[in-house]
């Protein structure tokens, strides 16, 4: 089975995904305790890579984890944080045309 993933957000750091290791015994694993977003990037007309709807990404990711009561998420990750995580993650992938993201946090 191929990797879905090359990079992957783990604790504060963009690592490869095979990298990211979690306990069996996590929330996140027992009771499929995370939040996730799906957004597309790609090119406007003056060929610069944009994310689709960031903010309101972002926003709803924060919504989900209040629902879940994962109370740290705006803290652990806020929006200039998540902001500038894309961007690296598009410059580490050397994006070049459209692409979906997902990220997830657990």
């Amino acid at each position: 089975m191929g990797r879905m993933y090359l990079y992957v957000h783990y604790g504060s750091a963009l690592v490869i995904s095979n990298e990211a290791n979690i306990s069996i015994a996590s929330s996140a694993v027992l009771y499929g305790l995370s939040v996730y977003t799906v957004f597309p990037v790609s090119k406007n007309n003056a060929g610069e890579l944009v994310a689709f709807r960031l903010r309101d990404h972002y926003e709803r990711l924060c919504n989900s984890a209040k629902i879940l009561a994962i109370d740290t998420f705006p803290n652990d990750l806020t929006y200039t944080a998540f902001e500038e995580y894309v961007r690296k993650l598009v410059k580490k992938i050397k994006l070049r045309k459209m692409y979906t993201f997902e990220p997830q946090y657990m």
